[in-house]
């Protein structure tokens, strides 16, 4: 997404190869993370009061498989390199900002509706020769500029935690990668 409103970034070095380290996100679980499985919980409080469901007793899922079943869609994937996943919705919304289904990322970079946003987030991997660069980056695009207010006012809310969950992420991507064979 080339064009965008907001953006992240965040990086960390493992000490370990690509493979490894690609394997090490792959398996990673919200056991791994339980700073972010905390954040996530707080995050679906609104959906859940509106009488809407959780998931709930996915600690030991592997993190990727759960974004996928929560609307994140794979939009580019390069195995050992990187993965780039898309998202679309009203994420501001308390209620009813259930994603927009989408298949791939065609029908992301294709869709404009308004009153959505455009996230796009991604994992990158690069050799150094101390191991891997992990990095995360996000980008969001609003569909019209409604929504870009609304948006804006909701990311300065909820950014500091969007944060927080990449960092604590790579980290724990990091431990388990470095974690030595058994």
């Amino acid at each position: 997404m080339p064009v965008f409103e907001q953006h992240e970034r965040h990086e960390i070095l493992v000490r370990a190869d690509c493979d490894r380290t690609w394997a090490a996100l792959g398996a990673l679980t919200l056991a791994d993370m339980p700073g972010v499985a905390l954040l996530l919980g707080l995050r679906a409080l609104p959906k859940v009061i509106s009488g809407g469901r959780r998931s709930g007793g996915e600690t030991r899922r592997p993190v990727l498989e759960i974004l996928e079943r929560e609307g994140f869609v794979p939009i580019h994937d390069e195995p050992g390199a990187s993965r780039l996943y898309g998202l679309i919705g009203p994420f501001w919304k308390l209620a009813g900002n259930t994603p927009v289904p989408i298949a791939d990322g065609e029908e992301f970079i294709a869709f404009d509706r308004p009153g959505n946003a455009k996230v796009a987030f991604d994992f990158r991997l690069d050799p150094t020769p101390a191991g891997t660069r992990l990095s995360t980056e996000t980008r969001i695009k609003t569909t019209d500029a409604a929504s870009r207010e609304k948006f804006r006012r909701y990311w300065l809310v909820v950014r500091p935690g969007s944060n927080l969950v990449r960092v604590l992420w790579l980290r724990a991507v990091k431990r388990r990668a470095e974690r030595p064979s058994v």
